[in-house]
């Protein structure tokens, strides 16, 4: 056995979900390998035996308080798994606790096939048993009352007696002997009965009767049943009576059927199944937890051999069980069976077996039978566990590495190897940094420290890593601390090869930079042709007016309509133009943040849209709208355009309604513009936010079409996006965000 738990090996290292279940199972769980050294334990060990983890290690892991007697019984356990992995094994140890207190604790050993490791599953069972104890001390005293009551004896020569038990003292209340010895055997008897009695005394009758004596020590009279017999000795006549009190014989039946009443209730009522059987197996009772779990009832299972309902291969080991208890080499045996219910199903359950003695000498087998399902599973859980940590780690795509003490490798997995293109071997106790790239060497062991001073439970970066062959790779590692054992930490890194997408991502930022660079170009080509244009197209414009205003009378009907037709190409140019001025120059000028109050943009809007709001008697409303970082004429011109168009492209058959309200995100400020219009199709909702695209004829409705291409530059500006919601006929819902992330400047 070791001095000290050793690290476990990387095989043994458990998963995420295992070493939580691990550490916080109420139950004892030990990992050992072999030779019966323990390299491992969860908390319920420190907490049952009183010691720290610090002070078990150095106790060989719990060896050094374990009582001296049951040490050779554990490593015979040991020498069984070792040599049959496959078997599990029951057994308990009694373990010395720092308060010096006893306890008893029973394990259930098996050997996993993969690790090659013993796991051990131990419960505390000291208050069981001191209950069993205190339970078998109760009935035996019980018992003892009853197989040692023994009546009243007297042996009477020439009518007085010579010879009293200690039962007789007893029932005629005397102190001692004494009291009794050379007195006449009608000194006691009730004046009413002494006639009778010495008329039977005297013919030397065997009949049995019952009599009344009075009590020495308090003279009450006291009820008795008396079977006397005559004999000769030495030429005398000797009378041997029996005297039973039937007062006492009646209060004793009242208290035994009170007892036996106890013993039924808590039979039938114990959360544990027990079974009593005869000394060849078969059912003599069975309580009512046992009988629900099986699915039968009493009157079906009595009878029946308690091997009908185990596993053919159980019952070889059984019937040896009941062997040695009948045969008193054991007191108790305890055992792991699997029931057959009476559907067909099977139940795992752990007996705990004692004989008893019963009426009659009938020796009766009691069974304790304790459900393990939920263990069971739970042992199934852990096996799966491991197998698929197992897989997941030998088959990732992923790099895996095991690392303790800082970062040296404590275990690696195939993806790792062939990423490195170094062996396995070879990679084993280096430190996972002597693989870094140095220029992120330094900002790499930062992350290490943290992890390992506690100051962190994990993290993710993305670092160069070095090949075997001096070449490099952009990977992402993340790293998290797995478990302790002792003082030492062990961590897990995911390593994922990032260099295909890393060429990815430069190549896209190459774009973002080419596309970043035509945009500007387009943009400041908007600018100068919408603003060079303005100069010559006002002088065309005036020049045409003039025309218009001098020759109009000159001009025949067509001619005039023709003229018209110019001067209004000329406004719309004019418009156009002007509108593109505008969305050029939404991130040229006027592109400050500071803090604005969204309820003054509101009324601002209101107040230049007054004349056409009064005109078609629109009803323009907005609940309580928030402070928010942005630029206060663009945001003035988003509000603007949106309710100038909820009025432009009203229904016909309802005066214009228009709601603004506003829900409050994590990250930005929803706002929502309501109107009750004629609606959108759902095929134009992308198209409408388009520069120049417009859904009806100038004849129609006038504009540009570039009001809510502004509105979705400026939002998106605003760290924000724009869509709209509508059916045609129905009104339209226009949704916008404004991030809360801006700030002044």
């Amino acid at each position: 056995m070791a001095n000290r738990v050793t690290p476990p090996l990387a095989p043994t290292t458990p998963s995420t979900d295992f070493e939580l279940f691990f550490r916080m199972s109420a139950d004892v769980m030990l990992v050992a390998t072999l030779d019966g050294t323990i390299i491992d334990f969860n908390n319920a060990y420190s907490r049952i035996s009183g010691y720290s983890r610090d002070e078990i290690i150095d106790l060989k892991g719990g060896w050094d308080f374990v009582l001296p007697e049951d040490i050779p019984n554990a490593l015979k356990v040991i020498d069984e798994l070792r040599i049959n992995k496959t078997q599990l094994l029951n057994y308990e140890l009694r373990i010395r606790t720092k308060s010096g207190q006893i306890k008893t604790l029973s394990y259930d050993a098996s050997v996993n096939s993969i690790t090659g490791h013993i796991y051990c599953i131990g419960r505390d069972v000291t208050t069981m048993y001191q209950q069993q104890k205190h339970a078998a001390e109760t009935e035996s005293r019980l018992r003892f009352f009853f197989d040692h009551a023994l009546d009243g004896m007297s042996i009477i020569v020439n009518g007085e007696y010579q010879l009293v038990n200690n039962a007789f003292l007893r029932i005629f209340g005397a102190e001692s002997e004494a009291d009794i010895i050379g007195r006449n055997f009608l000194d006691f008897v009730d004046p009413e009965y002494k006639e009778k009695v010495g008329r039977i005394v005297q013919t030397n009758s065997d009949e049995m009767y019952t009599s009344r004596i009075i009590r020495l020590d308090n003279g009450l009279a006291r009820n008795v049943e008396v079977t006397g017999k005559t004999i000769s000795h030495q030429d005398q006549k000797v009378r041997i009576s029996v005297v039973r009190d039937l007062d006492e014989r009646r209060n004793m039946q009242e208290k035994v059927k009170e007892s036996e009443a106890r013993f039924t209730a808590v039979f039938q009522n114990a959360s544990l199944g027990i079974a009593l059987t005869d000394r060849n197996g078969k059912f003599v009772e069975a309580n009512y937890t046992l009988l629900q779990r099986l699915g039968y009832t009493l009157d079906e299972i009595k009878g029946l051999d308690i091997y009908q309902f185990l596993e053919a291969n159980d019952h070889s080991s059984t019937k040896n069980y009941f062997k040695q208890l009948l045969s008193g080499k054991t007191s108790t045996a305890f055992f792991e069976r699997r029931w057959q219910r009476k559907n067909g199903s099977s139940t795992w359950s752990k007996m705990t077996c004692n004989v008893l003695q019963g009426t009659q000498g009938k020796t009766l087998i009691l069974s304790i039978i304790e459900d393990i399902d939920l263990q069971k599973r739970n042992e199934q859980a852990l096996m799966e566990s491991e197998e698929k940590f197992r897989a997941v780690y030998e088959s990732s795509p992923m790099g895996i590495v095991i690392t303790s003490d800082g970062g040296r490798i404590h275990d690696v997995n195939d993806a790792f190897v062939n990423m490195l293109g170094y062996t396995e071997a070879a990679l084993h106790s280096k430190n996972i940094l002597d693989f870094t790239h140095p220029a992120d060497k330094d900002a790499a062991q930062v992350q290490l420290l943290n992890i390992y001073s506690g100051a962190a439970k994990h993290y993710s970066v993305e670092k160069r890593f070095l090949r075997k062959d001096g070449t490099e790779f952009w990977a992402r590692e993340a790293m998290s601390s797995l478990f302790h054992v002792g003082d030492a930490m062990y961590t897990v890194a995911i390593i994922e090869n990032i260099e295909g997408r890393k060429r990815a991502e430069a190549a896209l930022e190459q774009k973002n930079l080419e596309l970043t660079h035509t945009n500007q170009e387009l943009e400041h080509f908007a600018y100068v042709a919408s603003h060079d244009l303005q100069e010559p197209l006002r002088t065309i414009t005036s020049f045409i007016q003039i025309l218009e205003r001098r020759y109009h009378d000159k001009l025949d009907i067509e001619a005039q309509q023709f003229m018209g037709f110019i001067v209004d190409g000329a406004k719309r140019m004019q418009t156009l133009i002007h509108d593109l001025l505008e969305y050029s120059r939404i991130n040229r000028y006027n592109t400050g943040f500071e803090k604005i109050d969204l309820n003054e943009i509101f009324i601002t809007v209101n107040h230049v849209l007054k004349d056409k709001i009064e005109t078609h008697e629109a009803l323009i409303m907005a609940e309580h709208l928030p402070e928010v970082y942005g630029n206060r004429i663009q945001l003035t011109q988003v509000f603007q355009n949106l309710i100038d168009n909820a009025i432009k492209f009203k229904s016909d058959k309802r005066t214009p309604e228009v709601t603004i309200s506003v829900i409050e995100h994590k990250t930005t400020w929803e706002l929502i513009f309501k109107d009750n219009g004629i609606g959108i199709s759902a095929e134009y909702f992308q198209r409408i936010f388009v520069i120049f695209q417009r859904l009806h004829t100038v004849e129609e409705y006038t504009g540009t079409g570039i009001g809510l291409a502004i509105c979705r530059k400026i939002v998106e500006r605003h760290g924000g996006e724009i869509w709209v919601e509508s059916k045609p006929g129905k009104g339209s819902t226009f949704h916008l965000t404004l991030s809360k992330k801006l700030s002044a400047g």
